[in-house]
Parts: structure tokens; sequence; C-alpha cells
């Protein structure tokens, strides 16, 4: 699950992810997004797998994303979609990616621990 809000130090929180199967675009990319969410302690608590695409300011750094890189997502929405399946009105949720950085050290932060 993406997180928004503050953390305890006043800092915005920060939401780290891994992307799969990424499709370069010409205006955009999509990819899997896998995300997950730690306590206090820092120990991962709940996984999480999201459509996502990237857009705006980071979209040239998003085209050089391959399977399995780490990323630390800034900025960020949640779009409902509509789509028929067999017959049936369905929903998905997409992550729609503003500003992200690739991490390198597996969703070690380097300036805050995890809450």
């Amino acid at each position: 699950m993406l997180q928004s809000g503050i953390t305890k130090n006043g800092n915005p929180k920060v939401n780290y992810g891994t992307v799969f199967q990424v499709d370069v675009k010409d205006r955009f990319v999509k990819c899997n997004l896998s995300t997950k969410n730690y306590t206090r302690e820092g120990e991962p608590t709940k996984y999480s797998n999201w459509f996502a695409t990237f857009l705006g300011g980071d979209l040239a750094k998003a085209k050089t994303l391959q399977d399995k890189d780490h990323i630390v997502i800034k900025d960020w929405k949640i779009e409902k979609r509509e789509y028929e399946k067999n017959g049936q009105r369905q929903w998905a949720y997409d992550v729609v990616i503003y500003q992200f950085d690739k991490q390198e050290n597996n969703y070690e932060s380097d300036d805050e621990e995890p809450i």
C-alpha cells in the first residue's frame, strides 16, 4: 500500500517499490509495481502490487528503468480505471508516478528510517 502524509520526523513519507515488465512508450512508461510498507522497527509488513504509469518531469529517467529496479516514489497519485471483462464492469487502480529516484541499496533510505 502506498502511504501519503508526514513521518514522525516531519518529512514526507517515502514509498519504496520494485518495477517489473517495463514497457517504454513515447509519452509514458508503464510497468507493474510492487510496494511494501514497514513497521517502526523497519520490518516489512504489507506487500501490494499495482499497475503503474510514469509521466511528467522524470519521464526520461523512467525510460531507463529495467525489470527488478528498486525506486523511491516521491510524487504520485492513484487513479481508478474502469474496464469490461467477460461482459461485466470491473475497476482497476493505477498508480501515476511523477517523481522518483532509483534506489541502489535495496529499500534502505540514506536519510531516514522507514516507519
